[in-house]
């Protein structure tokens, strides 16, 4: 468990030097945008494009995906924002 924890805190440490400002050519892809969000949160706060967030569980690193509960957290986020696009789209009619 503690091999866990410790591979954990590592993956975050990385997500959050990603999270970082960069050079202007360096733009971070979108599913990594989700999966630093997790990262720093827990689940994902802001709002993506939906093909992000299921690019986002494919890269995910086998130990997050396994022991991280970041699919599950991340496949929730995506059909939240499935449901919130549609709403707009219906509002927009």
């Amino acid at each position: 468990m503690k091999g866990v924890i410790a591979a954990f805190a590592a993956v975050l440490a990385v997500a959050a030097a990603f999270s970082l400002p960069g050079t202007a050519g360096a733009a971070v892809p979108c599913w990594k945008q989700v999966q630093n969000d997790w990262y720093l949160h827990g689940r994902v706060v802001k709002h993506y494009k939906l093909a992000c967030y299921l690019t986002a569980i494919k890269k995910l690193p086998a130990d997050v995906a396994t022991y991280g509960g970041a699919t599950e957290s991340i496949r929730k986020a995506y059909l939240a924002e499935k449901k919130r696009l549609a709403k707009l789209h219906k509002k927009k009619r």
